[in-house]
């Protein structure tokens, strides 16, 4: 094992440590948006994908003090973005 591999592991390693609270919970609604999008439109998994992602986006609102841009990757589409996201940047 070379110095690179071993760095290339150890950084691996300590990402998620490294992250705060929101930015676990931007990844949680970039993957809970991804599932949205693979999973079969009326099935339950389409549903729970979404009911999940309102309650991640609410928490990270709770958490952040206000509404926080979101990389297009942890967006819906428009129609199903929460409200307040929507109207925060219609303004």
């Amino acid at each position: 094992m070379n110095k690179y591999h071993k760095l290339k592991v150890n950084s691996k390693l300590n990402f998620m440590k490294d992250k705060t609270d929101a930015d676990k919970l931007h990844m949680k609604l970039s993957d809970l948006a991804a599932q949205y999008r693979s999973s079969l439109e009326g099935s339950a998994e389409h549903y729970e994908s979404l009911k999940e992602y309102y309650e991640v986006f609410h928490e990270l609102v709770k958490q952040s003090g206000g509404i926080v841009g979101l990389d297009p990757d942890a967006e819906l589409p428009d129609r199903l973005m929460p409200k307040e996201y929507v109207e925060y940047w219609l303004k």
